[in-house]
């Protein structure tokens, strides 16, 4: 079928909108934030595409977040985004998977204009943003660092003081990471998965050997998030995720015991 991406992105009515109310702990002020159901994103994925076109999976990730891949059927294949989330203000742990959902869904233009930005859709698609009360000077910008200036240090210059590098076991979580939201790879025999999404690592990372892979012992959670981070953004633009639809034939990774998850919120 072909799919009418206009309708799949058109803006979310009114009456299905909540509001969420959330308190800054630095300044004390209380803001009033757009927000919508997962159900919401299955009824409209339902009627632009029905409910055979679509389905979603499911991982739960070591740190305790949920990835959502969202797969939809284009022109006879089946192409999927996938996205993160956390606990929610609303129910904890069990949130987890409906934020991860709706920020699948985002990738796909469900609901995009909650962020203010507008659509690919749209005719002006920055809304006008508010005039600032006072000019301000921008900050100067740093002279660009040179290749061997962003260059990564290797396992002999780490100080060790401050610094450490990857474990093993940290190394396998971004492996099975990168397979995970990789449908390129997970096409390939699983023999060579390990060592197609080890090369996609250090391609994203800019590194040549896992000695170069550090993290400051100070800030680790951080900088785990933000190399996974990393590698997604390069899978998501590198590896192109479709799968061909054939007769019988497997959906990307191990099949799943259902096409679809049921999420409440």
């Amino acid at each position: 079928m072909e799919i009418d991406w206009k309708a799949l992105a058109e803006a979310i009515p009114r009456e299905h909108i909540r509001k969420l109310e959330k308190t800054s702990k630095k300044t004390g002020k209380t803001a009033y934030i757009d927000y919508i159901t997962a159900r919401v994103v299955m009824n409209r994925l339902d009627k632009v595409l029905a409910p055979p076109n679509w389905y979603d999976t499911y991982q739960v990730l070591p740190d305790g977040s949920v990835m959502c891949t969202l797969f939809l059927r284009v022109n006879g294949e089946w192409i999927g985004k996938a996205d993160v989330g956390t606990e929610s203000d609303i129910e904890g742990e069990k949130g987890a998977f409906s934020v991860a959902l709706k920020r699948a869904a985002v990738k796909w233009g469900i609901g995009r204009e909650l962020y203010r930005e507008g659509t690919a859709f749209d005719d002006d698609p920055t809304p006008p943003r508010p005039a600032a009360a006072a000019p301000r000077t921008p900050p100067a910008t740093p002279a660009p660092q040179t290749r061997e200036e962003r260059r990564i240090p290797n396992g002999a210059e780490v100080d060790r003081t401050t610094r450490r590098n990857l474990k093993t076991a940290e190394i396998a979580v971004l492996k099975e990471f990168v397979i995970s939201i990789s449908p390129k790879i997970q096409l390939e025999p699983r023999s060579r998965w390990d060592f197609h999404a080890a090369g996609s690592i250090r391609k994203a990372l800019g590194i040549e050997t896992w000695a170069q892979l550090t993290i400051a012992l100070d800030n680790e959670a951080e900088e785990l998030a933000a190399l996974r981070a990393r590698v997604q953004k390069h899978v998501e633009t590198e590896h192109v995720m479709t799968r061909a639809l054939e007769p019988n034939a497997p959906y990307p990774g191990d099949e799943p015991t259902a096409l679809k998850t049921a999420v409440n919120q």
